[in-house]
């Protein structure tokens, strides 16, 4: 079965290995037009996640804490559809 959704949002275990082994496996089946994470800041291996993320798909990856009142914790979205898929 073909699957396609428009936005997958990522709040797992905080953890750099495990928040980008659920971004592969999750945009590989679901082929997602935006990827949502939450908590980019909350601690050193989601923030060294959230800076590759920015250094890898640029201008298609934004920090939106504080559009959504989360300047603390961060929050970043992917236009994945946009996105140059070779980070994964």
């Amino acid at each position: 079965m073909d699957y396609r959704v428009d936005l997958i949002f990522i709040d797992s275990a905080h953890e750099y290995g495990h928040v980008k082994s659920c971004m592969a496996a999750y945009a590989d089946r679901l082929r997602p037009k935006f990827i949502v994470f939450d908590d980019i800041y909350l601690n050193d291996s989601m923030q060294k996640l959230w800076r590759e993320i920015e250094g890898a798909f640029g201008d298609n990856a934004l920090d939106i804490s504080n559009i959504v009142g989360q300047n603390l914790a961060g929050f970043g979205i992917i236009d994945w559809g946009r996105a140059d898929k070779n980070f994964l």
